[in-house]
């Protein structure tokens, strides 16, 4: 947690991208200061007094979805604010795609503290949970209190110009610890060039006390729930620990090209390093460009970044693309994040596709509903006994093994679309299979005499080299693989029984040959 601190921080030394006034003692790194706040001084400051509509798109898919039992998962969040008087109306339409697929459309307005949902959507969720209890014929809303919720801080974090000035104290303070050897100048255009050598000067006056000082000082006023003290005591013990201290991190990574360019109009960040220890492997790579006028600002970012542990093999990697317009009256951000890699066996590759369109309007589209005791009920009151009093615990499904022995599961089976599922290596063992994981998505149980192959997600395996179907495929489930019991049982020369009463399954062969 230390080094992820401190590697977030050095992130935050080298992008520099707030202005502030201050004496530079040189000619590059004046110039770049000037130019920052030529910059800044053209970006737009939003009027959140205004009404603002938008709608976000999201599609995600992968091969790791596929082994779960899904396709594909579209969300749609449509939205209208009226913040300054206190008032939101959101629109979620989501579908799932896959072996159960799934649909859901949620509509709920926000007024004041309160969270208001219409009938209509808790009918949607209801097709979801089918156990959830629905009110009287005659209310038409449920409420909830949003608790430490208002729409005035929403506006204080919206509205980033309220923290202005404390933000460029705080880049300030950093901003000292560069050398202006950093810095050079050609024309308009200003760069500040980071290598191993300053870094490493950098770190050593994070190891300052006075510094550190004026650092949580600084955060602190950016963020009144920070508290400074905590801030020092946090830095002041990194900077003691001789295995995770900036001047240590800070030797540990490896600069191959950290260059960022800026001039009156345009901004080039170019970035390619990496950082390497006993536990971790981190390789980033960024390049961005924008270009600020006065009635439009456009910026793209494209960003690799991968982690490897050398330790469990695990790695991950990440590619992020995103563009963005952004105008006084409106803006778009389209994008697309992959992430890649192989996690304790498991193979991770997700794509994500995101869209959002928003702009400031002269009013709200829609009406807030007037909530009367007729037509409303609080959320808490639609299962009074449920809050007050603990659910009894549910039955848990046992399996019984030739009336000799129940299976003792670790990882509870459980029903799903009217089948039961067992963890496969439990079963396995308890009946004398070796169970075995091929990544990147099958599984096999066997014996000297049989042999199972099955696959997340299909209903297709094999039995001895025989092709055969069941009705349900196996899944993963917080990373424990599951199978259907009697297909699997069956399949291994048991007969099966199952008293639903009493949630018990009895396998029963005494002569199975394995």
């Amino acid at each position: 947690m230390k080094k992820t601190i401190l590697l977030l921080l050095l992130a935050f030394v080298l992008t520099l991208a707030l202005p502030f006034t201050a004496v530079a003692s040189s000619p590059g790194k004046t110039l770049y200061l000037e130019n920052i706040q030529i910059q800044q001084d053209k970006q737009m400051q939003f009027n959140f007094n205004r009404p603002l509509s938008g709608v976000i798109h999201l599609h995600i898919n992968g091969e790791t979805f596929q082994t779960l039992g899904f396709q594909n998962i579209k969300a749609n969040l449509k939205y209208d604010m009226d913040v300054k008087n206190d008032k939101a109306f959101f629109v979620v339409d989501g579908s799932v795609d896959g072996s159960t697929p799934q649909e859901i459309n949620l509509a709920f307005y926000i007024i004041g503290d309160t969270m208001i949902i219409p009938v209509e959507s808790l009918n949607s969720i209801a097709k979801v949970n089918p156990q959830m209890e629905m009110p009287a014929e005659n209310i038409k809303y449920v409420y909830t209190k949003l608790e430490g919720f208002s729409f005035a801080e929403l506006q204080t974090i919206m509205d980033q110009s309220s923290k202005q000035e404390a933000a460029m104290e705080l880049v300030k303070t950093i901003f000292e610890a560069i050398p202006d050897t950093c810095f050079t100048s050609q024309g308009n255009t200003a760069e500040m060039n980071i290598d191993k050598p300053s870094l490493v000067l950098i770190a050593k006056n994070f190891q300052d006390e006075k510094f550190i000082a004026e650092l949580a000082e600084q955060m602190a006023a950016l963020d009144p729930t920070i508290d400074k003290n905590e801030i020092v005591k946090n830095l002041t013990t990194v900077e003691t620990d001789k295995d995770v201290s900036f001047l240590k991190v800070s030797q540990n990574l490896k600069i191959r090209k950290c260059k960022t360019q800026i001039s009156p109009e345009k901004g080039i960040a170019d970035w390619d390093f990496g950082y390497s220890d006993e536990n971790m492997i981190m390789d980033c790579k960024l390049n961005s460009k924008s270009n600020i006028q006065s009635a439009q600002i456009s910026s793209t970012v494209n960003m690799v970044i991968s982690f490897k542990s050398p330790a469990d093999e695990k790695n991950v990697t990440v590619k992020l693309t995103a563009d963005s317009l952004t105008s006084q009256d409106k803006s778009t951000l389209k994008g697309n994040l992959n992430l890649t890699g192989n996690m304790e066996g498991i193979p991770v590759n997700l794509a994500a596709d995101f869209n959002i369109d928003q702009q400031f309007k002269n009013k709200v589209n829609f009406t807030a509903p007037v909530l009367t005791a007729d037509n409303s009920m609080d959320m808490d009151e639609l299962e009074p006994d449920a809050l007050n009093s603990p659910e009894p615990a549910a039955k848990a499904i046992t399996v019984n093994v030739n009336d000799q022995y129940h299976i003792p599961f670790v990882n509870a089976p459980f029903i799903e679309s009217d089948r039961i599922l067992v963890p496969v290596r439990e079963l396995g063992d308890s009946l004398g299979y070796e169970v075995n994981w091929n990544p990147p998505a099958t599984v096999t149980m066997s014996t000297a005499n049989k042999n199972i192959i099955m696959n997340i997600g299909q209903k297709q395996y094999t039995l001895n080299g025989q092709d055969k179907e069941m009705d349900s495929a196996p899944l993963i489930k917080g990373d424990v693989t599951y199978v259907p019991l009697r297909f699997i049982a069956e399949a291994l020369g048991y007969e099966v029984s199952y008293h639903p009463e009493t949630k018990e399954v009895f396998l029963n062969n005494q002569l199975v040959e394995k």
